[in-house]
C-alpha cells in the first residue's frame, strides 16, 4: 500500500509575554537537549508500522522503527527539559551604511554635549533635533545627542545652550510637570481650559477642587453629603455617561473626552496615547492600528482586571500545586517529544490513514515513556495532558484502560484478575469493549449476542445470531483490538439467565490476524474522531474457556448451573465510571473552546466606536455563564469522583454495602452524562457563534471539537433514555420517603421537600436576595418538587420527566458547588483567598439557573412580572461584573498554545498574525476551454 506524506505548516506561536501558566515557547524542530529517551528519527506518515496489516502490533515488536530501546534514561518531571537552541549564524545578517553629511551652507558648528565631545552638526540641525524629540516622545522628556548611535542625553545647560528660548520654556515646562506627577498629594484643577494645578484645595485660576473626590468641588455640600449623592440615580446616570464617555490618560490619570478626530490624543500632561487601547503612542507612531492590531494590549490590560492570584487558581482547578507542577511539566513534554507532537501543529489536514498511524505512534511512545517514569503524580500528568491534548488518544486509551481494564477490575474474581490485568496494564493484549449491537444500543437486556454453555468441552459458544446482533460502534476493533469484554445473553440448556461479560480473544498478538471465528471491520468515515478504529464484529461459533466468564457476581458451574447476581444493578457498574467522565472532558473540551471563544472577543474590535465585541452584552451574556459553569463542573467532579472511588473499594471489603450505594450512583451518573453533555453542545454552539465567520476554518479548531463532541450525547448511553433511568429513580425515591423512608446520597433533600408545598408564591422582593445561593437552591428545589407532582402516566410525559432528571442534576451541581466553597474556605491560604471569585461564580450560576427556567416559574405562577425582571436584570448585571475578569478566568485553566491548536486562541493576543502566516500562495490551474464547448 503507497501512502504520501502530507507536510503540514505548523501553527506559528511566536514567544509570549511572561505569565505564570504559559509555558516555554514550542521549539524548533532541531536536536533537543536533553532528551526524555533517545529518539530514532521519525518515518514518514504512512511508513514504519506496517498500517496495511495492523498497526497494534508494534508494541510487542522491539525492533520497530517508531520505537526507541526500552533501557534508556528515564524522564524526570523537574526543569531538565530546558531548550536548547542553536545558533543559526547563516541566518545572521549585516547592513552597513555610510552616512554622508554635507556641509555646504553652514560656515559654524558647535559643541553638542560636554561629556559625548561631538560637535559636527549646524545650530539648525540642533534645533530640529530637540524640537523633534520633544514632539515625538510624549511625556518622556528626554534628549539624547543627535549624532547617529549616540545614547548620550544631554544635560539641563546644554539644552538650555542650544535651544531657542520658546524650545526651552516648552523644555522646562515639560520637566516641571514630569516632577510634579511624582508628587502624591498634586491634583490637576478640574476647571475647563486651566492648565495649572494644586496640592490641596485652591488652584491658580481661583477654581476650587475636591482632593478627596478628585473632582470639581461640590459647592454646598459637604465631603459627606456628596458622598450620599453618589448613590442617587441622577448622578449615577451622570457617571454612568461619564465612564462610558472618557477614558483616564494612562499618565496622569486626568480624565479626557474625545468628541471628534483621530485617535490619536495629547493629554494636557504631555502624554500621547490611543483613545483604543491606551497605548504608548511612540509605539504605535510607526504603523497605524490596522497594520498593527492591539490584540496583545487588550489582552495585556484584560490581565490586569484580575481580582485573584491566576496561578492559585490554576492549582485548584488542578486541584493542587503539586498536580498544576506535573501537567505543566507533561505539556512541556508533548511539545518537545517528536513522536507525542502532532506534525504541523494539527491534524486538521491529515487523512484518516494518517489520523490513525500517528495517534498509534502516540500511544505506542506514551506507553514507551510511561515505563520511565518514576512520579506516579507526573503519570498520571502526562497521561491527562495527552487526553487533552488529543480527543481521538483520549478515546483510545480510554475504551483500554476504562471500558476493558474496569470491566475485568469489577467483573473479575481475584484468580480473573491475576490472570488477566499484567498484561492489560503493559498493554501486551488491546482491549475493546463489545456492548453495543447494530440493532441495540441503551436497551442492554435485548442483546441478541449469545453465550451458549457446552458441558462436554466447559467452554462457551460465542455467537451473532442475527444481523442487528453485530457488534457495531466498537473502539479500536477495526484494526487495533486483540481482546474484546463482550457482554453476550448466558443460554444453558435453551435457557437465557440474563446478560454476562466474557472476553474474547480478536486477534493473533504475534501477527494480528483474526481469529478463526471472527469476522470484523472498521465502520469507516465518521465527522469525529477519525483517527480511532471504530469497528464491527461478528462471532461464528468462536469458542472460548469457561473461565473467560467474569464471574465476581454470577457465575456458572461446571455443571451449567448458573449462580445470579444479588443486584441486577451491578451490571451497569463499569457504565458509571464511563459516564462520570464526561465532567472531566467537559471541562477540558469546552475549557479549549471557551479560551479560544473569550481572547478572540476581547481581541476583535468592531463598530463604529471600534469597541471590543466582547463589551456587547449580546457576546458576554452568551460566554460568561459557560465559563462560570466549568468552575462548577470542576468542583463536582471532584466531589463525584472522590465518592465514586471511595465506593468501588468496598468491591472488595463489603460488597453488600456496595450495593446499597451503587443505585443512587448509578442514577447520578446517568443524569450528569445527559445534562451535562446536552449543556457542553450549547456552550459549543455558543462558542462557534462567537468567533464568527472564522468558527467555519478547521483551523481555528472549534468545528473539529463539535466534530469530536457529538458522540458524548449518544455513546454510553443516548441522553433521552439515561434521564428517563433518573427519573424513574427519583419518583421510586419520592414514593419511599412518601411511605417514610429516610433517603440519602444525591435525593437526600427529599426528606424536608415536602416543606415546599405550603410555598405557593415567591418572595422575591429585590436583585440581592439572589445573590444568596442558598435562596436559589431552595427555588430551585420548589421547582423540583412541582415536577414530581405531576402525573406519572409515563409515556405521556417523557419530555416533562425527563426535565425533572434535569432539574435534579442542576440542583445537585449548585448544591456540590456551595459545599466546595466552604471546604476552600477552610482549605490552605491560596484557596481560601479564591473564595470571594468563586462565590461570584457561584452567584452567577445559581442565577443562571433560575434565568433559564423563568417560563417554568412563571407557568407554575411562583412568579409574577416584576420578580422575572429582578431575575433578568441580576443576571445582566453579574455577567457584566465577571466580564472584567472573563481572561484571566480561562487564562487559570492553563491551555497552552498548542494544546489550543487555534490562532485565534493565542495566548499573546497576536491573533490575526497567527492566521495569515498560516496562508500560503496556491497556483491556480484553469482549464482552457475549446470553442465547441462554449
Amino acid at each position: 500500500m503507497n501512502h504520501h506524506h502530507l507536510l503540514l505548516p505548523r501553527l506559528p506561536q511566536p514567544p509570549h509575554p511572561p505569565h505564570p501558566l504559559q509555558p516555554l515557547p514550542p521549539l524548533p524542530r532541531q536536536p533537543l537537549q536533553p532528551l526524555p529517551l533517545p529518539l530514532t528519527r521519525r518515518p514518514p506518515l504512512g511508513q514504519g508500522l506496517g498500517l496495511a496489516t495492523s498497526i497494534t502490533y508494534a508494541i510487542n515488536t522491539t525492533s520497530s522503527s517508531a520505537l526507541p530501546p526500552t533501557s534508556q534514561q528515564s524522564i524526570q518531571p523537574t526543569s531538565s527539559y530546558e531548550p536548547f537552541l542553536p545558533l543559526n549564524e547563516g541566518n545572521v545578517k549585516f547592513n552597513r551604511f555610510r552616512n554622508i553629511e554635507l556641509w555646504a551652507n553652514y560656515s559654524t558648528v558647535q559643541q553638542i554635549s560636554s561629556v559625548c565631545g561631538h560637535n559636527d552638526l549646524c545650530p539648525t540641525c540642533i534645533k530640529r533635533h530637540i524640537e523633534a524629540e520633544l514632539n515625538t516622545k510624549g511625556s518622556e522628556v528626554q534628549v539624547r545627542c543627535p549624532k547617529s548611535r549616540c545614547t548620550i542625553e544631554l544635560a539641563y545647560d546644554d539644552v538650555r545652550r542650544l535651544a531657542p528660548k520658546e524650545l526651552f520654556d516648552r523644555y522646562d515646562n515639560l520637566l516641571l510637570r514630569a516632577a510634579i506627577r511624582k508628587l502624591p498629594d498634586f491634583r490637576w484643577c478640574k476647571a475647563p481650559k486651566c492648565g495649572s494645578g494644586q496640592e490641596h484645595t485652591t488652584g491658580a485660576c481661583s477654581e476650587k477642587s475636591c482632593f478627596t473626590h478628585d473632582v470639581p468641588w461640590h459647592k454646598g455640600l459637604t465631603c459627606d453629603e456628596f458622598s450620599e449623592q453618589l448613590q442617587t440615580k441622577d448622578y449615577a446616570a451622570n457617571r454612568a455617561y461619564y465612564e462610558r464617555h472618557t477614558k483616564p490618560c494612562p499618565r496622569c490619570k486626568m480624565s479626557i473626552e474625545k468628541n471628534n478626530g483621530c485617535d490619536h490624543m495629547s493629554c494636557r500632561c504631555g502624554y500621547e496615547f490611543c483613545w483604543l487601547c491606551l497605548g504608548d503612542y511612540e509605539n504605535i507612531r510607526e504603523k497605524d492600528h490596522i497594520s498593527r492590531p492591539t490584540g496583545s494590549i487588550d489582552l495585556e490590560k484584560e490581565r490586569s482586571n484580575a481580582s485573584f492570584n491566576v496561578e492559585h487558581m490554576n492549582w485548584l482547578f488542578c486541584g493542587s500545586k503539586e498536580s498544576a507542577k506535573a501537567l505543566s511539566d507533561a505539556y512541556q513534554m508533548i511539545q518537545r517529544d517528536p513522536d507525542l507532537y502532532i506534525p504541523g501543529g494539527h491534524s486538521f489536514d491529515m487523512t484518516q490513514p494518517q489520523q490513525r498511524e500517528l495517534v498509534q505512534r502516540q500511544a505506542l511512545r506514551f506507553q514507551r515513556v510511561r515505563k520511565t517514569l518514576k512520579d506516579p503524580l507526573l503519570y498520571k500528568a502526562l497521561e491527562l495532558a495527552m487526553c487533552i491534548y488529543s480527543e481521538t488518544f483520549s478515546m483510545k486509551t480510554y475504551v483500554h484502560n476504562t471500558l476493558f481494564r474496569q470491566s475485568i477490575e469489577f467483573f473479575g474474581t481475584k484468580e480473573q484478575q491475576d490472570e488477566w490485568m499484567d498484561d492489560v496494564l503493559n498493554w501486551r493484549i488491546i482491549g475493546s469493549y463489545a456492548m453495543t449491537e447494530l440493532g441495540h444500543s441503551s436497551f442492554i437486556r435485548g442483546l441478541e449476542t449469545t453465550a451458549t454453555y457446552d458441558r462436554v468441552r466447559d467452554e462457551f459458544i460465542i455467537n451473532t445470531p442475527t444481523l442487528t446482533a453485530t457488534k457495531w460502534w466498537i473502539g479500536m476493533a477495526g484494526q487495533t483490538a486483540t481482546h474484546t469484554v463482550a457482554i453476550c445473553q448466558t443460554i444453558i440448556d435453551s435457557k437465557s439467565y440474563g446478560i454476562d461479560w466474557f472476553i474474547v480473544p480478536l486477534r493473533d498478538r504475534k501477527t494480528g490476524q483474526l481469529l478463526p471465528g471472527v469476522t470484523a471491520g472498521d465502520i469507516g468515515a465518521k465527522y469525529g474522531r477519525n483517527g480511532l478504529d471504530s469497528g464491527w464484529i461478528q462471532f461464528s461459533n468462536v469458542r472460548i474457556p469457561r473461565k473467560n466468564m467474569l464471574m465476581k457476581w454470577s457465575k456458572v458451574t461446571e455443571d451449567g448451573n448458573y449462580i445470579s447476581p444479588q443486584n441486577p444493578a451491578i451490571a451497569y457498574t463499569t457504565l458509571i465510571g464511563e459516564r462520570l467522565t464526561v465532567l472531566a472532558g467537559t471541562q477540558n473540551a469546552l475549557g479549549r473552546a471557551l479560551t479560544i471563544a473569550c481572547r478572540y472577543g476581547c481581541v476583535r474590535r468592531q463598530g463604529v466606536n471600534n469597541v471590543q465585541i466582547m463589551d456587547y452584552q449580546t457576546h458576554y451574556v452568551k460566554l460568561v455563564p459557560c465559563v462560570a459553569s466549568i468552575y462548577v463542573i470542576n468542583i463536582v467532579d471532584r466531589n463525584i469522583k472522590s465518592r465514586w472511588e471511595e465506593s468501588t473499594k468496598l468491591i472488595q471489603t463489603n460488597q453488600s454495602e456496595f450495593l446499597k450505594v451503587v443505585t443512587d450512583i448509578h442514577a447520578l451518573s446517568s443524569g450528569l452524562k445527559g445534562t451535562i453533555t446536552w449543556w457542553g453542545s450549547e456552550m459549543f454552539e455558543r462558542c462557534r457563534r462567537s468567533l464568527g465567520g472564522h468558527a467555519y476554518s478547521s483551523y481555528n479548531a472549534i468545528g473539529p471539537a463539535i466534530g469530536d463532541w457529538g458522540v458524548n450525547t449518544t455513546g454510553g448511553g443516548d441522553n433521552s433514555v439515561l434521564l428517563q433511568q433518573t427519573a424513574r429513580y427519583l419518583m421510586s425515591s419520592y414514593k419511599e420517603m412518601i411511605q417514610g423512608k429516610q433517603l440519602s446520597g444525591s435525593v437526600d433533600y427529599f426528606n424536608n421537600i415536602q416543606q415546599f408545598s405550603k410555598i405557593n408564591k415567591s418572595d422575591l422582593l429585590n436583585e440581592k436576595q439572589l445573590y444568596d445561593m442558598k435562596y436559589n437552591l431552595d427555588m430551585y428545589t420548589w421547582l423540583v418538587k412541582q415536577k414530581e407532582d405531576s402525573s406519572i402516566t409515563w409515556n405521556n410525559n417523557q419530555i416533562s420527566l425527563i426535565r425533572l432528571s434535569e432539574l435534579h442534576i442542576f440542583r445537585y451541581c449548585l448544591s456540590e458547588y456551595i459545599q466546595g466553597i466552604y471546604k476552600y474556605r477552610n482549605s490552605i491560604p491560596e484557596f481560601q483567598n479564591l473564595c470571594p471569585i468563586l462565590t461570584k461564580l457561584g452567584q452567577l450560576w445559581s442565577i443562571h439557573l433560575i434565568y433559564e427556567s423563568l417560563n417554568e416559574f412563571l407557568e407554575e405562577g411562583y412568579f409574577g412580572k416584576e420578580q422575572a425582571i429582578i431575575v433578568r436584570n441580576a443576571y445582566f448585571v453579574m455577567c457584566k461584573e465577571l466580564r472584567k475578569e472573563i481572561i484571566p478566568l480561562v487564562d487559570a485553566w492553563g491551555y497552552p498554545d498548542f494544546i489550543l491548536q487555534a490562532p485565534l486562541g493565542k495566548f499573546d493576543g497576536d491573533v490575526y498574525k497567527g492566521i495569515s502566516l498560516d496562508l500560503s500562495p496556491v497556483v491556480t490551474v484553469t482549464r482552457v476551454l475549446s470553442n465547441s464547448y462554449i
